[in-house]
């Protein structure tokens, strides 16, 4: 009578432990990149509600009118955030540059929102803001022609009193909407 084996032959192990660290080392990287993805996104979710208040602050009147010329909020929990969160290391607020725009209105300055991100290697001391620049810079963005460098006679859209996502994380981590800088503008139309 013959002796049937029972169980697994050890090479049959080795081969199933090769594969599973082969795609162990083809997934790892991509759940990584994917976590840093969310945290820098919900890094900006934490910072996002923010600008609402500095809306309030900017457009008005009865807020502000005591800061004309001033520093209007500086501190995170004067626009409603916590100066740490579970994605940020820090919170900082900075409103600068106010200036009525018409008297008995509300005023204007350059606002920003700062969250230095906390997560995985990837994105951990990397910053996300919202930026808002002044609407009496008179500033618009740039227009590029098809063929290569600035449209001639093309006035963008002015860049005054909107926001813009602004982080230093790697491009492929930016969430929709977000750039590494400011876009082009230009003064001159």
């Amino acid at each position: 009578m013959k002796k049937r084996q029972q169980g697994f032959a050890l090479l049959e192990v080795m081969v199933v432990l090769i594969v599973i660290a082969i795609l162990t080392a083809i997934m790892l990287p991509l759940y990584q990149h994917y976590v840093a993805k969310a945290q820098v996104m919900a890094a900006l979710a934490e910072i996002t509600p923010g600008r609402t208040p500095a809306e309030n602050i900017l457009t008005e009147p009865v807020m502000s009118n005591h800061i004309a010329g001033s520093t209007a909020a500086t501190k995170p929990h004067q626009l409603g955030l916590a100066s740490s969160t579970p994605r940020c290391h820090n919170i900082s607020v900075l409103m600068t540059g106010l200036t009525p725009d018409k008297p008995g209105m509300g005023m204007d300055g350059d606002t920003y929102i700062t969250c230095v991100i906390r997560g995985n290697a990837l994105v951990n001391n990397k910053t996300i803001n919202w930026t808002r620049l002044n609407m009496t810079h008179q500033l618009y963005e740039v227009v590029r022609d098809p063929r290569g460098g600035q449209h001639p006679s093309t006035k963008g859209e002015p860049v005054g009193g909107r926001w813009f996502c602004v982080t230093d994380v790697p491009e492929p981590l930016w969430p929709a909407g977000c750039k590494g800088a400011l876009p082009p503008f230009s003064s001159d139309g």
